[in-house]
């Protein structure tokens, strides 16, 4: 950071500020689809299902409840095969402080509404995945409690997949933490790499990781969700089993594009891409050691390879479902022995409108999609705004300096205006004195 001086606190309540206002127009921003006319069965998808439910709650904005196409369209159509998709009640317009305790309760009653031996998949898309975490602790809690007569699925009848939730940067001001709690389910902790949104680095004064996590925040955050194949694509991934028997697998999907996020602007302002991924090549390992997992102990924790997500032990498994797949899990009790049993072809997801160009990246809206366009220009908006503050940030004067200085200008301004007021008066009075009559013209002098 040069010579900056503000404490820390200083600064990462700035960060937290401007994290708060990028997350407002990023998190789960629209993308354009066709209405979905279906039920609980997904256009296109298998006749036969798998004998689970999940549980979604919805993101910022319109997307606050999720169509049936968006949910059966997610991760490849990950969640075609399902029973039922039911999007929860989410006040995806609302400030944390709201949002997070009210999608909560919604999705804790939305839980035990379900029938007893009912199996289930609960999870949220970036700004309501904190309820699904705070909704985890009721449920946890409800569990612990054997007086209360409140029966909660075990952890056979239900797991856990959460995608896009906001890094830690972004709860500045709000009493909730995004700290998993200890519980018996399976938990999926799924984000983009670079995701500026879900992928803030955790080293904060490494300001070129966080510029491109700010670019990479417009690139990715939505893109990520429909534009992955969880049966196919590999994944950079860890398993951790707690306490009681749970296993948190956080997935990381590779950003494969040899460009990183923060050039980009370059590339489509028409600059040679082979030369901006040579200086890809030399900015990346730059930008990496901005977070934690890629340090020499952590990295030893990941995997690299397709990660098959198992359903609920309980599911009813029936052809035409997702497998049932054993990997993490394997993984999470014996790291030296892990059985993989080959996929069958996933089934085709519905056909959708958006096109995507290259991996991660969505197609520039076309003239006639206004809306497509409002969203693109309030994301790049509000990431430039975030830019503009960590520049604000990185100047030598700290707050204390600017403000002192303001102080010092303002009364050698005051002192100005005093001595030629003082100057004045005193011309006055002499041209008063010398020019009798003349008072009036002397006083407007």
């Amino acid at each position: 950071m040069g010579n900056h001086h503000c404490p820390k606190r200083a600064r990462r309540q700035s960060l937290g500020l401007a994290g708060a206002t990028m997350v407002g127009a990023l998190i789960f921003a629209p993308i354009t689809h066709a209405a979905d006319p279906g039920g609980s069965t997904c256009p296109g998808g298998p006749a036969s299902t798998n004998g689970v439910t999940a549980l979604l709650v919805g993101g910022q904005g319109s997307y606050a409840v999720l169509t049936p196409e968006q949910m059966c369209t997610a991760f490849g159509g990950y969640f075609a095969p399902y029973d039922d998709r039911i999007s929860v009640p989410f006040p995806g317009d609302a400030e944390f402080n709201d949002s997070i305790p009210e999608g909560a309760t919604n999705l804790y009653n939305a839980v035990l509404a379900q029938p007893a031996g009912a199996v289930l998949t609960i999870g949220g898309v970036s700004k309501g995945a904190p309820s699904v975490i705070e909704a985890l602790r009721q449920l946890e809690a409800a569990r612990e409690n054997t007086t209360d007569g409140i029966d909660v699925p075990d952890a056979d009848h239900m797991n856990v997949m959460i995608y896009g939730a906001p890094s830690r940067i972004y709860y500045s001001g709000v009493k909730y933490r995004p700290n998993l709690p200890v519980t018996p389910y399976d938990v999926y902790m799924v984000s983009a790499e670079y995701d500026g949104v879900a992928d803030m680095p955790d080293n904060l004064f490494n300001i070129l990781a966080v510029l491109n996590a700010a670019q990479g925040a417009d690139m990715l955050h939505v893109d990520a969700a429909f534009n992955t194949d969880f049966a196919n694509d590999p994944m950079h991934y860890k398993v951790e089993t707690n306490a009681d028997g749970g296993t948190v697998t956080t997935i990381l999907i590779p950003y494969t594009d040899p460009i990183v996020p923060l050039l980009h602007p370059m590339l489509e302002a028409g600059a040679d891409p082979v030369q901006l991924a040579k200086l890809s090549a030399i900015l990346k390992p730059i930008i990496d050691r901005g977070y934690t997992r890629n340090n020499v102990f952590e990295k030893k924790k990941w995997i690299d390879g397709v990660v098959n997500i198992p359903l609920p032990a309980a599911a009813t498994q029936t052809p035409g479902g997702t497998t049932v797949f054993t990997t993490a899990a394997t993984v999470a009790k014996d790291q030296s022995e892990v059985t993989t049993a080959a996929p069958p072809a996933a089934p085709a997801p519905p056909a959708q409108q958006t096109e995507y160009v290259g991996k991660h990246r969505a197609v520039e809206p076309t003239d006639d999609d206004t809306a497509a366009k409002d969203t693109k220009k309030v994301a790049r908006d509000f990431v430039k705004q975030l830019k503009d503050d960590f520049t604000k940030l990185t100047t030598k004067k700290d707050k204390s300096d600017s403000s002192s200085s303001s102080k010092a200008d303002d009364k050698a301004e005051a002192k100005s205006e005093e001595k030629k007021e003082t100057t004045a008066h005193e011309t006055s009075s002499s041209t008063s004195s010398s020019s009798a009559g003349s008072s009036d013209t002397g006083s407007e002098s």
